[in-house]
């Protein structure tokens, strides 16, 4: 028979119950009404139908904005790194040229994208389901489930992305049309959909602030990574 005690997920020092929903040990703190925090946040989540879901075209249209706003925490995180490599020269940490040592290739520019749009666009879609693509477009990222996803998923989804863009993104989109919830290959291993933002119960539909949240730290975790990336080419 399974233990009806245990200690708490989020505070390994108190004893905790299991939550109603989806059993983790959780304290007094943290249990209201059975549910711990996260349960709560997700009540009124409704499982995805078929005609939910959003196409192949409209979601191509979403990746060319994140594309673009890509483009400009790349340059944010630029500036960043010529501001603290300057002041490094300046404090004699690094030497003079350090500018003509940024210039690493086409393969340096494509691992430092790849790497630095991975971790944004899955901080993004932990945080609030969306891209800013998304955001514009009237889309938000679910589990099959109804329920947020989380930061494993949105890690999930855009590694496997990189298998979905082959041949100008034919592979996601053959995979999409045998799909009834037009998932492709990273929504089927991340256990996602994508949906129109409209079909969302308000208890899973993210607020302005928390959209906005999303966005702005998917945004900083790219423009920063691209900084170091930078940083360290130059020193």
């Amino acid at each position: 028979m399974a233990s009806s005690v245990g200690p708490c997920l989020e505070h390994p020092e108190q004893t905790g119950t299991p939550c109603a929903r989806c059993g983790t040990f959780r304290c007094g703190a943290c249990l209201a009404d059975g549910l711990c925090p996260s349960c709560r946040g997700n009540v009124g989540a409704r499982r995805p139908q078929s005609e939910d879901a959003v196409g192949f075209g409209r979601r191509a249209g979403g990746r060319i904005l994140d594309m673009v706003a890509g483009q400009a925490a790349g340059l944010a995180g630029g500036v960043a790194a010529g501001i603290v490599l300057a002041v490094l020269e300046i404090s004699g940490v690094t030497r003079s040229g350090w500018a003509s040592r940024l210039d690493h290739g086409f393969g340096f520019s494509i691992l430092s994208g790849s790497i630095a749009s991975l971790l944004g666009m899955a901080f993004a879609t932990a945080i609030c389901g969306a891209s800013p693509g998304k955001a514009m477009l009237g889309m938000r990222v679910v589990r099959t489930n109804g329920e947020r996803p989380g930061l494993g998923a949105g890690l999930i989804r855009e590694l496997v992305y990189f298998i979905d863009s082959f041949f100008f993104g034919l592979v996601a989109k053959g995979v999409m049309d045998g799909s009834p919830l037009q998932q492709r290959l990273g929504d089927q291993w991340a256990d996602t959909v994508v949906v129109h933002a409209r079909t969302l119960p308000s208890s899973i539909d993210s607020s302005v602030p928390r959209l906005l949240l999303g966005i702005g730290v998917g945004l900083f975790v790219q423009a920063l990574v691209l900084a170091v990336f930078f940083i360290v080419a130059a020193l």
